[in-house]
Order: structure tokens, then C-alpha cells, then sequence
């Protein structure tokens, strides 16, 4: 039988199924996505793999695989793009302020840009890999809510601020000002907390439930104050949670048939 190699240990066979190999199997060479091959499908694994096309043949032969390969392949390379966006949206906002506060010990305005520059590319790589993943899953909603959730946390952003100019200035507004603060903050939580679920159910992956309850105890215990030490270990732990869930993250399910949620 013929297929398709998807990654270094699956075949896209011409029938549409999936199947298994292992480097140990391998006759000759070790096929890498994208190649044709032809196998023997006996067994737990595709044994007696090796790649039949070479480079130059390639260009002169026709696209023999089937749309269900051509499918196959899109998916996995679809997948592959959400996975590494998700690592990047912990990695590089790490790396700005890592670079901003330890090795060019930023001060002042640089260093509020440094910090809002950091939450920005957070963002948006997030908001790229949970649309990638929704697409897969056939959801629309799961980064339409993560988007709208973080426009309204701008928003709560500068109204906290405001309560905090009107609080120095003893406006008697302050405190209502400073109750649309925290609802508005509340309801960031609430979606962003029901974004993640979401994605640790379509991903098939706890790690991600992990990761919102130890950000938000740590978002917790650092706004404490006295507990503070305790919840900057937990964010810390939050993050590296946060890279392992995407790491680990192997398959994509399908989405409820009425959506997600939309708010």
C-alpha cells in the first residue's frame, strides 16, 4: 500500500485510514511529512516503511494522494501552527520582560512599555493559536470570546485607573467607578476561565484546567499582598504549566454542535 508520511511516526494511507510506524521499523531511510511511501499495513505498526519518491521525481510525477491525504496533511499542518503559537504566546512575552527587567533593567516609562508590549504579543499569539484550534474544532466561538475578553479587560484597565485618580481627588464617584472596575474584571475572569476549560476538553488536555486554577490563586495571593511571595511562586508555576499543556498537546476534538458560548 501506498499513503502519505503526516510526521515522523504516522502514514495517511491512499484508503484514508491512519497508520502507525516506528523507527525500528523503518527498511530504508526515515520518511518526514510530506513524502510518499509505500508500507505493508499488517500488524500494530505500518512495518517495512521507505520512501519511494525522491526529489527529482517528485516534480515530474502527478499528485497521485487522495483528498482525504490532502485533508490529513492540511489538518496536521493547521495543528502544528496552533501548537507552536500557543508555546510562543508564553515564551516571547517571557523573553520581553526577562530582557526588560534583568538584563536591561528598564526604568520608568521604558519599562511600562516593556510590560504593556509583553500582555500585547501575549494576546494576539494567543488569540492566533485558540483560532486555530477553534477552526479545527469547528467552533467559531472559543477565540471570538478570548478576544472580547481581552478588550473588556483594556477597559477595565483604564477604568481602574480612573477610579484611581478620583480616589487621590476625593471625588465622590470614586468608589462606583471602582465597583465597574472589578465587575468588569470579573467578567474577564469568568470568560477567560470558561475559554480555557473549553480548550482543555476540545484538546482532550487537563493541563490547561491545571494552569487556570494556579493563575488565578496566584493572581489571588499576589493581589493579597500579605500571601504575595506565595502567589508570585504560583504564577511562576502558572507558566511553565502553561507551556507544558501546549507541549503536550496532541489532538484537537470536535466542538459541541450548538458552539461554545457567546457572550
Amino acid at each position: 500500500m501506498k499513503g502519505v508520511a503526516i510526521n515522523e511516526t504516522t502514514i495517511v494511507g491512499d484508503d484514508g485510514k491512519y497508520y502507525k510506524f516506528s523507527f525500528e521499523d523503518v527498511r530504508s531511510g526515515r520518511p518526514s511529512g510530506g513524502e510518499r511511501v509505500a508500507f505493508r499495513p499488517d500488524g500494530a505498526f505500518a512495518r517495512d516503511v521507505f520512501v519511494v519518491v525522491d526529489e527529482g521525481e517528485k516534480r515530474a510525477v502527478k499528485d497521485t494522494r487522495s483528498e482525504e491525504t490532502k485533508a490529513a496533511l492540511k489538518e496536521s499542518a493547521a495543528f502544528d501552527r496552533a501548537r507552536m503559537l500557543g508555546i510562543a504566546s508564553g515564551i516571547v512575552p517571557a523573553v520581553i520582560k526577562i530582557y526588560a527587567y534583568f538584563i536591561a533593567s528598564y526604568g520608568g516609562l521604558a519599562l511600562q512599555i516593556a510590560d504593556n508590549l509583553a500582555v500585547i504579543s501575549a494576546a494576539l499569539l494567543t488569540y492566533a493559536a485558540l483560532g486555530g484550534v477553534a477552526r479545527l474544532a469547528h467552533s467559531q466561538d472559543l477565540h471570538v470570546n478570548y478576544g472580547k475578553a481581552m478588550i473588556v479587560m483594556f477597559v477595565a484597565h483604564v477604568t481602574a485607573t480612573l477610579a484611581s485618580y478620583m480616589a487621590d481627588a476625593a471625588h465622590p464617584l470614586a468608589k462606583l467607578v471602582a465597583i465597574i472596575a472589578l465587575l468588569l474584571l470579573g467578567y474577564v475572569a469568568f470568560v477567560w476561565g470558561k475559554v480555557f476549560f473549553e480548550l482543555a476538553r476540545l484538546t482532550r488536555n487537563g493541563l490547561f484546567r491545571v494552569y487556570v486554577c494556579t493563575f488565578f490563586a496566584g493572581e489571588l495571593l499576589w493581589a493579597s499582598g500579605v500571601l504575595a511571595v506565595f502567589g508570585f511562586f504560583l504564577l511562576v508555576a502558572s507558566f511553565f504549566i502553561y507551556i507544558a499543556a501546549w507541549v503536550k498537546t496532541d489532538k484537537v476534538g470536535e466542538a459541541k454542535d450548538a458552539g461554545l458560548f457567546m457572550y
